[in-house]
Order: structure tokens, then C-alpha cells, then sequence
């Protein structure tokens, strides 16, 4: 029995191994080390001399406002930066989806607004600060309220909400611990509630910090999952105010390049800087990085400090810890609006919390901070999450909400230096993300804009130059956090980008990268994604160098074998086979180009031609690494395929046509939701006769 057991589980690990080869065909390679590092050489490469000039111009600095025309925010600005000589080594091939693209993954849905679906359209609840108090108005004399927790037990993350409600007694209820927010409702139910409330209360502690006439206060508005170009399509009110401003400027860095796939791999460098981090699954309540943090800068240095998520999640606390040693943290809030509001951080619908969007109680809380601490620097982080989610609509509740938050908050603040880095902790995940080039660097160039009181930039010298030179070069986020420091920095004294002083920041942010102040030092036309930290996974401008061969290594036509196989995959595979009748079944011709890049790991762009057509010209980018990444959907990504027991692995990163492809095929295509740029249509009169009614959707011209 025991023989028979054996056997039977042999064979099923010969079937599984079989199984494994069959569906991943590893590629037998030799070591590509040596040849691939032989052909990234380049006179271009960073270190070159041509990069070593006193008239290049991140050399020279013009001094005075009027430097020459700043660039408009448009969204299209990305493809019009100017190359220049020696060159700017990081200009991507991509800034995203085309408006095309865009509009056929992400739909235009409009939202009404929250106070219209509330069965209670007047406000009847209120959180009287002042006199310490709850107070409830409502039409039938009724109601239900819960209170919100003590402040000085808020902390970062996820915290179950445990208040029940309770009835309100008909006359005013007394705040014994200092809340700063309700939900309540008129009526008897136990669902959603009708209102809720959320007021900023002053500490005396932080009032009795030094006052300025002309106080320093730095924001940090972080909106989640908004890439450039996702927030040129989603948020035009917003866009045409940032146009317009009076008493401040706007910079669009078009560059900005995600450090990381998740929101911690670039939150944590834009407030900490260079540190190593990890993923806590434990609850960790100490401020991990404080020592290192932007709070504690401004901390020391007289500043008021607040932290404030929209969301009851733990995607940050899981890395910094959860009680930051911050004068104000917000996220409770949102955990009572899961219980009494319906309130989910990833919902692909609006997020209404009473008569408001989610956001705008982190909206309304800094723009009463700001109040409250009038005359005090301020350091505020902020993250919203409106736009986390997988449809890419609900961004369209943020625009107006933002315009207006923008335009008070500026306007409130105008006799402040104010400085709001408004950005993307990473663009879009959605769609074909990973399978076209658009939609990745649609990830890994998310939004940053710089907006600045003039009377803060005309104190910096050349600032104007240098801003407007920098918004047209890689940055990351540990420019942003050397930003931070210098600003904190100029409270105290003059810094000056030849200084000591400002090495000693620049060197606070990384001992082994290379960051700068974006207000201070322009980037080098030669800095490369390596030099700030940024992964060659997550690069926007990987720099290949082209070898110049007319017979490749073997294993250049196997992996080229095995991208037309993964486009296959897609048309004319057994899982999509009621596609095979349109799109041809491909076959490697031939490689017309090849590009390498040797880092730590292999790099390999190509352009190939295929038997199936006398036009097609495809091209590719191939990672091969041992490094381990995460898994993604297949409807979003090329799958990782293993070698021959090495423990190097395999992955197409994107593939698409080079030569145009509209027409019939195309529309036939479309009409049947295949990826178009993949498919070579077999002739129209095989087509129609496995499928006539097609007929309607092509010229039958063709």
C-alpha cells in the first residue's frame, strides 16, 4: 500500500514538473553579464568629460525673476522639453497614456454632490469648540450622535471605532475629552449616517511656540495614485487656477520619478529621506524614524507639525510606526466613518461622509490648522486617497473640492512664505500598466507641483532659473525631503548653495546619493536614476546603449522567440481562441535592433519583425534579474518566467508597434476587444467567413 502511495506521488511530481516546463519554457542562456556589460559603454554616459563644463547650463544661474517665460501647466509640456548639448541623459520615451488611451481605460463619470443624496439637507449638527459643547437641531427634535476619541489617542493607522450611539438629551451634550469630531443622525437608523463634523482644536502647548510676522508653513499634499498626466485629465478647474495665480508661482516637474511601486517606497524618502525601511506586520507604536524625520527638523525648529491620512489604513503605519511624534495626527476619523458612513478607502464609487467628500475634512482640518497657528511655521503632511481606486473616476470628485481648498487656503495664508508640494506618491496602476509603455510610465511619473509665495522665492537667490531648469529634469523624492530641510534651514539663516551648510543637508538626506534643494541647485544635465535612488525597475529613462552587431548571441533571437510568443498569448491562444480566426499566429523574422543596459540587472530593448506581415515592426523591453518583485494580475502585467534552474528570471515589460496600424484591422479589433497593436488580422474574406456579421464594423474595401 505504502509502494503504491509512493509511486502515485512520484508520478504526481513528474506531472508537476513537467507542467512547470511545459508552461514557463525557461530560456538557457549563458552568463550575460560580460557581453551585455561590453556593450553599455557610451560616450554619453554620465561620467563623461563633455559633462564637466563651467558654460553648461546647470552652471550658469540668472539671478533676477524675469529670467526668460515660465512654462505653462499644460499637460503636454512633457514632450516639449528641450534637448540640448551635452544631453539630458533622462528624457523618457513615454509621460503615459495618450488621451485615447486615457478615455478608453478610464471613464468620464460625473458625481452630484454629497449634501443633494442626504435626507437631511440642512446642517444640524455642530461641535462648538469654543463653549466645549455638541449641539444637534434636528426638524423632528430627534436625534443620535456619536462622539469621536480623544485626541491625544489619535495615532496613525487602522483602529477599530467602538462608540456606539447614543440619544441625544434635547439640549446641548458637554465634550469631557476634548473631541474634535461627531456623526449623528436624525432618524432611528443604524446605517449610514446624515452628518458629521470635524473641528481642529488649538493645543496651548504648540499656541505658545514663537510667532513671525511672515511665518514659514510647508505642505505637503500628497493625492495618492495621481500621475501628471492623471491629474491634467481629471482636475482642469484646478489646472486653470494654478495658471492663473496672484502672489504665487507654480512648477510643473515633469521628471518627478516614483522611488517604488507602493505608496510607503516614496512617502517614507519624501518625509525621512535615505533610510532603510521594511513592512511591520506587527503593530509598532514607537516613531520609528523620527531621529531622521521632517517633523522632527521642524520640530526643533519651532514649527507647529500635523500628520493626516484620509483613510483608515495601515499602508504607512506599517513603516513609520504609529504614533508619530507629531503636535496633531488625523486618521480616526475615518475608521468611525467605516462604521457609520460606509466609508471604504479603495470604494470605485464616491465617498461621501454626510454632506461632504472625504477629503474635504482633511480640506477643512489643515485650513483650520493653518488658522489656529497663525503667525507659527507649520509642517503638514497630508495623503489623500481619492483616487486610490481601480476605476479611475472617482479622481473626479476632487477637482472642484481642490480648486476651492487651493484658492481659500492660498488667499488665507497670503501674508505667509507658503510652499505646497502637491503630489503623487505614484501614478496609476490601472489598465494595461505593465503591458504598454504609456500606461508604466503612467506609474512611474506621478504629479509633482511646486507652488510657492512670491515673496518666499524672490528671498532665493536665482530661484526662478533654477526652478524652471529643474521642472525639466529627473527629481525624486529625496529632492523633495532636501527641499524640506533647506526651507526649515532658512528660518534660521541664509543658506547658500556653495555653503557648508548646505552639503551638511544634502548629506543629512543620503551619504551615498546624490539629492539637492530644488529651490537652490540645479540637476545636471547627466544625472541618471541611479544617482537618487531610483530602482532601473522603476526608471522612466533607462539609458541602452545600441550594439552595433549584424549577427546577435543566441539568446538574443530566443528571447525575441519568446516576446512574439507572449503576443500570441494574447490573440491567438487557446485561453482567447475565439480570437484566433482574426489574428494571425506570429513567427520570429527577424531583429532589425538591439539596445542593452547592464546595472544589477540585464536590460534588453529590441525591434523584431515577424513572418506574418512585410510591415509589423515591434519593439520590446526584456528584464532578466534575480531580484524578486511582486506579482501582478496578468490582465495588467507580462508574467516572470525562470530560466533553466538559475535564479535568474525573465520578464517582457512592455510590447507595442512601431509602425502605424490603423485601419480595418484595427477597427476589427476594437469591435472585438483585442489589443490591436498585437494583432496581425488574417485576410478579411477568412475573417467574415468564420464571422459575417463583422461586415458592419470594416470597409469592406479593405
Amino acid at each position: 500500500m505504502r509502494s503504491g502511495l509512493k509511486v502515485l506521488s512520484l508520478l504526481g511530481f513528474l506531472l508537476y514538473v513537467g507542467s512547470w516546463i511545459f508552461t514557463f519554457r525557461p530560456i538557457h542562456q549563458p552568463e550575460l553579464d560580460p557581453w551585455t556589460s561590453s556593450k553599455s559603454s557610451s560616450s554619453y554616459m554620465p561620467d563623461s568629460e563633455i559633462y564637466k563644463c563651467s558654460t553648461c547650463s546647470w552652471s550658469k544661474y540668472t539671478p533676477n525673476k524675469f529670467f526668460g517665460n515660465l512654462d505653462p501647466l499644460e499637460e503636454f509640456q512633457d514632450v516639449q522639453i528641450p534637448q540640448e548639448f551635452p544631453p539630458i541623459l533622462c528624457l523618457p520615451e513615454s509621460f503615459g497614456y495618450t488621451h485615447e488611451e486615457a478615455s478608453n481605460i478610464f471613464k468620464e463619470v460625473n458625481f452630484p454632490d454629497c449634501r443633494s443624496k442626504a435626507d437631511y439637507k440642512e446642517d444640524f449638527l455642530e461641535l462648538d469648540i469654543q463653549n466645549n459643547q455638541l449641539k444637534m437641531n434636528c426638524p423632528n427634535g430627534k436625534g443620535w450622535y456619536s462622539l469621536g476619541i480623544n485626541p491625544a489617542l489619535e495615532e496613525l493607522g487602522k483602529n477599530e471605532y467602538t462608540f456606539e450611539l447614543k440619544k441625544y438629551p434635547g439640549h446641548p451634550v458637554e465634550l469631557t475629552n476634548n473631541e474634535e469630531y461627531a456623526y449623528g443622525t436624525c432618524s432611528s437608523k443604524t446605517g449610514n449616517l446624515d452628518q458629521a463634523v470635524y473641528k481642529h482644536r488649538p493645543k496651548s502647548s504648540v499656541l505658545s511656540k514663537p510667532k513671525h510676522s511672515k511665518p514659514l508653513i510647508i505642505l505637503n499634499l500628497t493625492l495618492d495614485s495621481v500621475s501628471r498626466r492623471f491629474f491634467y485629465r481629471k482636475l482642469p478647474k484646478t489646472v486653470e487656477f494654478l495658471n492663473n495665480l496672484q502672489g504665487y508661482t507654480a512648477f510643473d516637474f515633469k521628471i518627478h520619478n516614483v522611488m517604488g511601486e507602493w505608496s510607503a517606497s516614496n512617502v517614507v524618502p519624501q518625509v525621512c529621506g535615505d533610510i532603510l525601511f521594511k513592512m511591520h506586520r506587527e503593530r509598532i507604536y514607537e516613531d520609528l524614524f523620527y531621529d531622521k524625520s521632517l517633523w522632527k527638523y521642524a520640530n526643533d525648529s519651532g514649527f507647529a507639525t500635523m500628520f493626516i491620512e484620509e483613510g483608515c489604513t495601515d499602508d504607512l503605519s506599517k513603516y513609520l510606526g504609529r504614533r508619530l511624534r507629531v503636535d496633531h495626527t488625523v486618521t480616526s476619523f475615518y475608521c468611525a466613518a467605516e462604521k457609520f458612513s460606509g466609508f471604504k478607502n479603495n470604494l470605485p464609487d464616491q465617498r461621501c461622509i454626510g454632506h461632504h467628500n472625504s477629503h474635504v475634512y482633511v480640506y477643512n482640518y489643515i485650513s483650520e490648522f493653518s488658522k489656529n497657528y497663525k503667525g507659527i511655521h507649520q509642517w503638514i503632511y497630508s495623503h489623500i486617497n481619492t483616487a486610490h481606486e481601480k476605476s479611475g473616476t472617482v479622481i473626479n470628485t476632487l477637482d472642484s473640492d481642490t480648486l476651492e481648498f487651493l484658492k481659500s487656503y492660498l488667499q488665507e495664508n497670503k501674508d505667509s512664505q507658503l510652499v505646497v508640494f502637491l503630489t503623487g506618491d505614484h501614478g496609476m496602476r490601472y489598465g494595461d500598466w505593465f503591458k504598454k509603455v504609456d500606461g508604466a510610465h503612467e506609474h512611474r511619473l506621478p504629479l509633482c507641483v511646486v507652488i510657492a509665495s512670491d515673496s518666499l522665492l524672490e528671498s532665493i537667490e536665482g530661484v526662478y532659473d533654477t526652478l524652471t531648469h529643474n521642472s525639466r529634469r529627473l527629481t525624486s523624492k529625496l529632492d523633495l525631503y532636501t527641499s524640506q530641510l533647506h526651507l526649515v534651514a532658512e528660518t534660521k539663516k541664509h543658506i547658500a548653495k556653495n555653503s557648508k551648510d548646505y552639503l551638511k543637508l544634502k548629506s543629512m538626506t543620503s551619504t551615498e546619493y546624490k539629492p539637492i534643494s530644488l529651490f537652490l541647485e540645479k540637476v545636471p544635465n547627466n544625472r541618471t536614476c541611479e544617482d537618487i535612488k531610483i530602482p532601473s525597475f522603476w526608471c522612466s529613462c533607462l539609458k541602452m546603449q545600441e550594439v552595433k552587431e549584424t549577427e546577435y548571441p543566441e539568446f538574443i533571437y530566443k528571447i525575441a522567440q519568446e516576446v512574439v510568443y507572449q503576443i500570441n498569448e494574447e490573440t491567438n491562444s487557446p485561453k482567447t481562441s475565439t480570437y484566433s480566426h482574426i489574428c494571425q499566429k506570429l513567427s520570429l523574422k527577424g531583429i532589425t535592433k538591439l539596445q542593452v543596459l547592464a546595472t544589477k540587472e540585464e536590460y534588453y530593448k529590441m525591434q523584431f519583425t515577424v513572418n506574418e506581415s512585410d510591415s509589423a515592426l515591434f519593439e520590446t523591453v526584456v528584464l532578466v534579474t534575480s531580484k524578486k518583485y511582486n506579482a501582478r494580475n496578468i490582465n495588467e502585467a507580462y508574467p516572470f518566467y525562470p530560466y533553466f534552474f538559475r535564479d535568474k528570471k525573465f520578464k517582457v515589460m512592455y510590447i507595442r508597434r512601431v509602425d502605424s496600424y490603423a485601419g480595418a484591422c484595427e477597427d476589427l479589433c476594437k469591435a472585438k476587444m483585442i489589443e490591436a497593436e498585437l494583432c496581425i488580422c488574417h485576410p478579411l474574406e477568412y475573417i467574415l467567413e468564420k464571422e459575417p456579421r463583422l461586415k458592419n464594423y470594416v470597409d469592406t474595401s479593405y
